[in-house]
Parts: structure tokens; sequence; C-alpha cells
């Protein structure tokens, strides 16, 4: 059964959609912006995390996969080592934040 052409031209805005997202975050986090990414990602997750210490436990899955993901971009010959390092510390912070935070309040 044919699709009717109304579904059609959402099925193609919605493809062009997500290829301009993809770009997007593509080019935020692996392109000429990364740095700015990074900061991004720092700003959010540190601003979370110090207003409610238990958001860690939201963002640190994110950043610990995003460090990961740059680990698998160095080795595959990708200049990001500076964006491995920064998140891998961002994310030793969060845990020891937040175990200070549930020691406090023993």
């Amino acid at each position: 059964m044919m699709d009717s052409p109304p579904l059609v031209v959402l099925n193609v805005m919605f493809v062009f959609l997500l290829n301009a997202v993809d770009q997007a975050f593509e080019s935020l986090f692996y392109g000429t912006g990364s740095w700015l990414g990074i900061l991004l990602i720092i700003i959010l997750a540190l601003g979370i995390v110090l207003k409610w210490a238990y958001a860690g436990a939201l963002v640190l899955p994110v950043i610990i996969w995003m460090s990961y993901d740059y680990y698998q971009k160095i080795q595959d010959g990708g200049g990001y080592h500076w964006h491995f390092i920064v998140l891998l510390v961002l994310a030793t912070f969060i845990i020891f934040y937040m175990a200070e935070y549930n020691y406090k309040r023993r």
C-alpha cells in the first residue's frame, strides 16, 4: 500500500530534521566547535550537580559515555586527548562531590 502524499512529505521533513540535528551535534562535539560543546556539558553538569547533588546519578552516565566516545576517537587517530581528560576529571569531580555530600548528610 502506498503512503498518502502528506505522509510522504512528513516523512521527508522528519528525515531532513533528524539529519540537521545530527549534523549540529556532530559539529558541536567532534567538529570545530568541540570545545564549545565540552564547555556547555561542563556548565550544565556542574550547574545541575551543584544545585542538587543526587542529579549526579543522572549526569554521570552521560559524562562517562562521552569520555569513552572521545577515548574511542583517540584510538582511531583523532586528536581528542584533552577532551577525554577534561571529561574524565569532570566525572571524578562529580563522584567525589556526591560522596562528600552524602557523607555530610550523615
